[in-house]
């Protein structure tokens, strides 16, 4: 319906089709902070942007980890939470989505909101690898970006985001599926419950693992499959 293979045609990269994918969800949509969308579907998203609507950065993540399904792409989306993210009444989270990319072989972090992918030299990053990289001070970050979007503004307003990270461990389409997702929490600190003071965290499990946290999605559908989990909450 969309003709994205189209949009991912001329790439030859895994790299290449997952900024392409994302450079095509950044001007699809328009974001606009104050709105809420009800619907999690794809289709609505896409739908309603062709009728004028805007939406958050939660259905731009939610678009891309679809779209790039569609393509052969696995990617889920990913929430960011920043630390008080309990007490904090507003904005305490970002919302994007991280693809697996089999020639990097790893997760990568890609914000369709910003079309921005996070880079350390000539290397893809995923979100908690970002975060390690800012507290490093590392100066090779940079982003692969088909705009002009500044690395510098990114990083700044991004840094706050990057405590909490959790995400939807089965994401196929179109069927029947279990909505229990996966935190991943620092070592020692709290496993929230509550988001931004009156929303229940549901269905959630928590690990301070990061390998489990950034396995193969293969590795991710036996957790899913499994029940694995440190702690759930109901």
């Amino acid at each position: 319906m969309f003709g994205l293979a189209n949009v991912v045609a001329s790439e030859n990269t895994d790299l290449g089709r997952a900024r392409a994918m994302c450079r095509w969800v950044y001007f699809r949509l328009e974001h606009d902070g104050r709105q809420t969308f009800k619907s999690t579907d794809a289709f609505d998203i896409l739908h309603a942007a062709q009728a004028g609507e805007s939406v958050q950065c939660v259905e731009y993540g939610l678009v891309l980890a679809t779209a790039l399904n569609a393509v052969g792409i696995r990617a889920r989306p990913l929430y960011l939470k920043a630390a008080n993210v309990q007490t904090k009444a507003s904005a305490a989270g970002h919302a994007l989505a991280e693809a697996w990319l089999p020639d990097q072989g790893k997760w990568v972090m890609v914000d369709a909101q910003a079309d921005i992918i996070p880079m350390l030299g000539p290397t893809p990053l995923n979100a908690l690898e970002l975060q390690q990289a800012l507290q490093a001070g590392r100066p090779e970050l940079t982003v692969l970006s088909s705009t002009r979007a500044g690395a510098r503004s990114y990083f700044r307003w991004v840094k706050q985001y990057l405590y909490y990270f959790d995400t939807v461990l089965d994401n196929r389409y179109g069927i029947s599926k279990s909505s229990t997702g996966l935190m991943l929490v620092p070592s020692g600190a709290h496993k929230p419950t509550i988001f931004q003071r009156t929303t229940r965290i549901r269905n959630m499990r928590y690990t301070s693992s990061a390998a489990t946290f950034y396995a193969s999605p293969v590795a991710n559908e036996r957790i899913a499959q499994s029940g694995f989990g440190e702690s759930q909450v109901h």
